[in-house]
């Protein structure tokens, strides 16, 4: 029931009364629009501009000639297959597709293309009567109505059955009911030159008289009206194009807005204009024989120079083929990239609008009507349209297969190959007739892209079956919100800025991003002006000016600055930083955590200031040891130009171990990083703390005080209590303990008040110190000191012989009493002698008595 179709430049604008002026043929633009997938088609100046249903043939050969006798210029195919064209001397012509004719039906002057509403019956307009005539499919005449067509602006038939027609007897635009009664009427629009209607069932009518395009509603009411009149078409998005009569196309959206102009450079040309469900519009031009293709921007994809005057406009078929006619008598078909897929070389005088029918034949027109067909010696081809919508969440989208040359069509839900990519899958089902099939895929799920492969052999002719077609083109599956990204920041420093970010959106549908949607993240005094730019649906550049202040700056994107089919984003996205300098970059290093270890790892918290880049690496740690201390490796965590943490792997031994960090491990605008360290350093253990007790501060005492030094090494803390030392008495000597110190190292326990005769020393308990290995054990006793309340005595006992030869020895023993030290030598004896005796003093022994 589809078919494209076209408006013939060549059709004069007739003067309904004596008295109107006729307009030059010249100053007229072509718009031939091809059939809508998504409306009933008209079969004549089409109200809308989309593609064909059909697709035409791939191997082009002439099926047949009919010459009326008063020739047509334009054809339209009926439901059931039937052409029909109007004759120039007022005859409306049926034709079987075999080119026999099935009747004639005589108006009462030259007749227009016909309009065929969906049961069949012919709509025609006489010219210069101005009669409207309704022919039954059979050739017989169901109404007449006079004075209401005759106008250039032509007749629609709406997919209600709403027949609308631009008068030239009363300057309105009709609508009548499929039985001719009148629904309503405009107000005169002096002189209405062309008539579309839109897929959402407005009617739009462009004013040659006023210079105006009029925007109606189905009940008549106006909805808006727009300056520069010319012809008008619609394009399956809903644009309204207009080809105005200084020789530009103006694009207009629903509301009558401009969107963009487009200019061929060749002032008062001809345009003809087709819209593909891609988007791409498609214009022709008589005078400057181009066809060019745009983008739904209005930007030139490309243009394709036919050499000769185009005298119709294109037909876009659905698998995306542009057909253009030049004067000549020359059908071209043009690949969707600009490249000529075919040139045919028509009968004389074939220039006028042409068709496609169902079965893929297309009907030319001019001096006769002739039916081009695909060459059955040649075996048949498939071809895949573009999906019907880019993105979806879950269907159903469909895809118009279409075949040339094929005798039998075949295809089924298992010849389809569903190529998918992500989760997205959905379910395949085949609808349609013709030579054109409809794949649609609905329940869909998940998120990816899904296209389309066809297997071979789905349809056949004499000459064999069809190859293999695919893969078509994607769509995406949207069932994810859009994945906001944030870049990182054009430099890592700055003194005052700016600095950009990038903020990227992946399966967004729409982007709403502006300043108040960010909020800067800041530290320190550094502080600046947050602006957004750029448009589109994939990307928006923040930039941070008028910076000022120390510290670190970032953005914070706040949710819901994009959207698609299945919702807005909903998190919170945060930025790298950069740093806000006035000076160097500057380095510490932190206490080693654990302050003691008896093996494994250590790390040191490192932190930068002002820095824009860090790049610390272990090449940069000297590790510092003492004693008997090992390691196996050294690590770098963290990111960003704040904080790293250094970690020592695989310690062992016994002793200290720290870090000195290398210059230049971080930079900013101004300059590098200092070199740091050596830090703090941690205790490498690997038994428990030891106690050492030292010797008295003096071996005896005179009732003075004496006094012990506790050491403890490796010991991680230091419990000792008056609890935990014992004194050690002999005798009657007594004293008073008082300890006094802090930290882990060492303490001082003192003797005091000491009473009596004897010795005192101390003992220490177990477990006054402790580390991650154990507790120290006890120490003790120590040295002993003597205690006495009086002095020593001295006792010499008699000689060891009353006489002695000369030559021998004779000793004394020397007793002490109360002695706490001893220091006896043959200094302090002195040799008592008579006459010319005389000998040699040594003394011997040991202890105190």
């Amino acid at each position: 029931m589809r078919a494209g179709w076209g408006f013939c430049p060549r059709e004069r604008v007739p003067s309904m009364r004596k008295s109107r002026p006729i307009l030059a043929a010249a100053a007229a633009f072509v718009l031939v629009l091809a059939a809508s997938p998504q409306a009933f088609a008209q079969w004549m100046p089409s109200p809308w501009s989309g593609p064909s249903a059909y697709v035409g043939p791939h191997n082009p050969t002439e099926e047949w000639m009919t010459y009326p006798d008063d020739g047509v210029c334009g054809t339209a195919i009926g439901p059931d297959g039937t052409i029909y064209a109007g004759g120039n001397r007022g005859n409306v012509y049926a034709i079987h597709p075999d080119g026999s004719s099935r009747w004639v039906f005589a108006t009462d002057d030259w007749s227009a293309i016909p309009a065929v509403g969906s049961d069949g019956t012919v709509y025609a307009e006489a010219d210069p009567s101005g009669d409207l005539y309704a022919i039954s499919p059979d050739g017989s005449e169901k109404w007449r109505l006079s004075a209401v067509a005759g106008s250039n602006g032509g007749l629609r038939v709406a997919a209600d059955g709403t027949i609308y027609v631009c008068s030239g007897f009363d300057d309105r635009l009709h609508a009548l009911n499929p039985d001719g009664t009148e629904k309503w009427k405009s107000e005169p629009l002096g002189l209405p030159i062309s008539l579309a209607l839109g897929l959402d069932g407005s009617i739009y009518v462009s004013s040659y008289g006023r210079d105006l395009v009029y925007a109606y509603n189905p009940d008549g009411t106006v909805k808006w009206q727009a300056a520069g009149a010319g012809r008008l078409s619609i394009g399956p998005n809903g644009a309204v194009y207009v080809a105005l009569y200084h020789g530009c196309l103006r694009c207009l959206d629903s509301a009558g807005k401009t969107q963009w102009t487009f200019d061929s450079g060749f002032y008062a040309d001809q345009y003809g204009v087709a819209a593909s469900l891609d988007g791409t519009v498609y214009v022709s031009t008589c005078c400057a024989g181009k066809l060019f293709a745009l983008s739904s921007a209005g930007a030139t994809k490309w243009q394709f120079d036919v050499g000769y005057c185009i005298d119709t406009a294109p037909l876009v078929d659905a698998e995306g083929t542009v057909y253009v006619m030049s004067a000549d008598s020359r059908l071209r078909a043009i690949n969707p990239d600009g490249s000529q897929k075919w040139l045919y070389e028509g009968k004389p005088y074939q220039y006028c609008p042409f068709a496609i029918a169902p079965d893929g034949t297309i009907y030319t027109s001019g001096g006769g009507i002739c039916a081009i067909g695909s060459d059955p010696a040649v075996s048949p081809t498939s071809s895949i349209g573009p999906p019907s919508v880019a993105v979806t969440k879950a269907g159903p989208v469909s895809y118009t297969v279409g075949y040339a040359g094929s005798i039998s069509i075949a295809l089924s839900p298992a010849d389809i190959q569903l190529n998918k990519t992500g989760t997205a899958n959905g379910v395949v089902s085949v609808s349609g007739s013709g030579n054109t099939r409809t794949v649609t895929i609905s329940n869909i799920t998940g998120d990816g892209s899904m296209g389309i492969s066809i297997a071979a052999g789905t349809a056949s002719n004499n000459a064999g079956p069809a190859p293999a077609a695919g893969p078509s083109a994607t769509f995406n599956v949207v069932n994810t919100p859009p994945i906001v990204t944030v870049s990182t920041p054009s430099v890592t420093s700055t003194r005052f800025g700016p600095v950009t970010y990038t903020v990227s959106y992946a399966h967004a549908d729409s982007v709403t991003l502006n300043a108040s949607d960010i909020t800067l993240i800041k530290t320190g005094s550094a502080n600046g002006r947050v602006t957004v730019t750029g448009s589109g649906n994939t990307a928006r550049t923040a930039t941070i000016s008028s910076i000022t202040g120390e510290g670190t700056l970032g953005l914070l994107i706040g949710p819901a600055t994009s959207s698609n089919l299945a919702g807005s984003d909903h998190d919170n996205i945060a930025s790298d930083t950069f740093a806000v300098v006035r000076a160097r970059p500057t380095i510490s290093i932190g206490p080693p955590y654990p302050s003691a270890i008896a093996g494994g790892s250590a790390m040191f918290a490192v932190s930068y200031r002002q820095a824009g880049v860090v790049t610390l690496s272990p090449r940069d740690i000297t590790v510092n040891r003492t004693g008997t201390v090992r390691y196996r490796s050294v690590g770098i965590d963290g990111i960003g130009c704040a904080d790293r943490t250094v970690l020592i792997y695989g310690i062992t031994g016994s002793g200290t171990l720290g870090i000195s960090i290398a210059a230049g491990t971080a930079s900013n605008v101004i300059d590098l990083a200092p070199a740091a360290g050596p830090s703090a350093a941690v205790e490498v253990v690997n038994a428990p703390p030891k106690l050492t007790i030292s010797a008295p501060s003096s071996p005896y005492s005179g009732g003075k005080s004496v006094s012990y030094t506790l050491t403890y090494s490796h010991a991680a803390q230091v419990s000792l209590s008056a609890a935990d030392v014992h004194l050690n008495r002999t005798g009657t000597a007594n004293g008073s303990l008082t300890i006094v110190g802090s930290g882990t190292a060492a303490r001082t326990v003192t003797i005091s008040s000491i009473t009596g005769d004897g010795t005192l020393s101390i003992s220490i308990d177990a477990g006054t110190a402790s580390n991650i290995v154990g507790s120290a054990a006890a120490a003790g006793p120590s040295s002993a000191i003597q205690v006495a309340s009086a002095g020593p005595t001295v006792q010499i006992s008699p000689p060891s012989s009353a006489s002695v030869v000369a030559g021998n020895s004779v000793s004394y023993t020397v007793n002490y009493t109360s002695a706490s030290i001893v220091l006896l030598t043959p200094y302090h004896v002195r040799l008592n002698k008579t006459g010319t005796a005389s000998g040699i003093i040594s003394v011997s022994g040991k202890g105190t008595s």
